[in-house]
């Protein structure tokens, strides 16, 4: 049986930064740079997400939409350091650990079941270990493939667990909205709505093939 771990930190430059200075936990803290300057939001805290701040918002619009949010550039080397944290403690659970970026990875878990006790507990220990170790909650989606833990890991988010029992797949996808899949953006989206289109269960309906007429390679990937 195939099992994949999709795991997720939440808010990670943020909570880093929450990590290593006790004195931002439980305040809105938004990374990217100060907030006079012309750039925008890299990540935001749930404190400050709480008061509208959003990835890609410029700085300057964050400030006055927060104005008593802490601005903080970031620090590479801070955010490397606690990637390499994770990845020693993945690879306890399996030698089949891929980083998609430093605060994202799939563990596949599949011929390893065996040692461990069931995927949740697993993801328990996982989640309980970071967070101890540096202060960073961690979201887990456990699923058959990639695609369905990585859609998992993003409902129930911070520090979520959602397994996804193999063969319920269908069931679990079929009331989510079309943007729960990859490849569904904004734009992709706002067609289906004009179709008609807004969970899964009725986008399954539609034909791969009419799917790549309307949106060309993007509807193979949604298909």
């Amino acid at each position: 049986m195939r099992l994949i771990m999709h795991a997720d930190a939440d808010a990670f430059f943020a909570s880093v930064e929450q990590g290593f200075n006790p004195l931002l936990r439980g305040r809105p803290v938004i990374v990217g740079g100060t907030e006079d300057q012309r750039g925008v939001v890299h990540t935001a805290s749930y404190e400050a997400r709480a008061s509208g701040i959003r990835t890609g918002m410029p700085l300057m619009r964050a400030k006055q939409i927060c104005p008593e949010a802490i601005f903080l550039k970031g620090s590479y080397e801070h955010y490397k350091a606690v990637s390499l944290v994770f990845q020693e403690v993945y690879l306890r659970y399996t030698p089949l650990v891929e980083f998609t970026s430093l605060d994202d990875a799939y563990l596949d878990l599949s011929g390893t079941l065996h040692l461990h006790p069931h995927p949740r507990e697993i993801a328990r220990r996982i989640q309980e270990e970071i967070l101890n170790r540096v202060g960073v909650g961690v979201s887990i989606g456990i699923g058959s493939n990639k695609v369905i833990a990585s859609i998992a890991s993003n409902l129930q988010k911070p520090q979520g667990i959602v397994y996804i029992a193999p063969g319920s797949e269908k069931d679990f996808l079929a009331p989510l909205p079309v943007d729960a899949l990859p490849g569904v953006g904004r734009v992709v989206k706002e067609k289906l709505a004009d179709l008609g289109i807004f969970t899964v269960a009725q986008l399954s309906r539609f034909s791969r093939l009419l799917l790549e007429q309307l949106f060309g390679v993007n509807g193979i990937e949604v298909g």
